[in-house]
């Protein structure tokens, strides 16, 4: 739906921060809100003007000039006229609000999305930034540790493994390369798909030939520990959209590994292990006492 030219003046001004709440009511408005209420503070230093005590910012200018003409560097002689225009967009505003044009229904639906839009990075942003400064910042490994796991695990650390797999990038093309096998069709067959084969003697791009157990990509390590020889897993799921199927030819012992040489990648992914341990950890006491009501049963 198009929104008049005066409601669309009020949803950009809600874009860049200078809407207040609106209680959806009808009726007029008997005044503009008060400047706090627009916006969270700002040094008033970053203050260019004000409208009726409504703050206008450097970012409020920064964001006109890339939402008008999709530039990121502004001209010293676009800081004037930008700078009017939002003060006629301010003035247009607070008259849409007195003339009680914050009740129409596609205004209305418009400053949702925006608010869902805020409210999503605020979750997503805050979000992450606590786990990484209160979680993931816990989530310590020694090198004591790391030897000792060393130690416990070196015969796994020696182990190679050959192995092929099938790579798709989505669900729907790994199930119909599952089928395919169950059919009998070839694994080689199935994991070059549409490509052409390879040249005669040069190596198929999905054998891995022999490669460390302990370097196996994370989503393969449980399965690849597990499959005896010449068996094939079920489809294993990465991120990314990445589906793959693997098939263990054979494995054997490797030379000695030293300490040494293993040290930084075993380091990297026991505190990458440690930060997903305490990531559920938190998420499960963080519900636990929390107080979550559903509108309806979730599936």
């Amino acid at each position: 739906m198009s929104l008049p030219r005066a409601l669309r003046t009020v949803v950009l001004c809600a874009a860049t921060g200078l809407l207040f709440s609106c209680d959806g009511g009808g009726g007029q408005s008997p005044s503009p809100p008060p400047a706090s209420s627009l916006r969270p503070q700002v040094a008033e230093k970053d203050v260019l003007a004000t409208v009726n005590g409504a703050p206008i910012h450097e970012i409020d200018v920064l964001y006109k000039l890339r939402s008008d003409s999709h530039q990121t560097s502004m001209k010293p002689e676009y800081r004037k006229n930008l700078l009017e225009g939002i003060i006629r967009e301010q003035l247009a505003y607070e008259r849409a609000l007195q003339l009680g044009l914050d009740s129409d229904r596609g205004y209305q639906e418009e400053v949702r999305k925006l608010e869902a839009q805020l409210a999503a990075v605020k979750r997503k942003s805050l979000g992450e930034l606590f786990f990484q400064k209160e979680v993931a910042a816990k989530a310590e490994v020694s090198d004591a540790d790391v030897k000792r796991y060393f130690d416990d695990h070196l015969e796994w650390f020696r182990t190679d493994v050959h192995l092929l797999q099938i790579l798709r990038r989505s669900g729907s093309s790994i199930e119909e390369a599952r089928a395919a096998l169950a059919k009998g069709v070839p694994f080689d067959e199935v994991a070059r798909g549409d490509s052409p084969p390879p040249p005669e003697g040069t190596q198929k791009p999905w054998d891995l030939g022999y490669v460390k157990l302990s370097l196996v990509p994370e989503p393969w390590q449980k399965v690849a520990e597990t499959l005896k020889n010449g068996e094939t897993s079920d489809v294993i799921r990465g991120s990314k959209d990445r589906f793959w199927i693997i098939k263990l030819i054979a494995r054997r012992q490797g030379p000695e590994i030293s300490f040494e040489a293993i040290q930084p990648a075993l380091a990297s992914r026991m505190k990458a292990a440690k930060v997903e341990e305490l990531r559920e950890k938190t998420d499960r006491e963080l519900r636990e006492r929390a107080r979550i009501v559903y509108a309806t049963p979730p599936p």
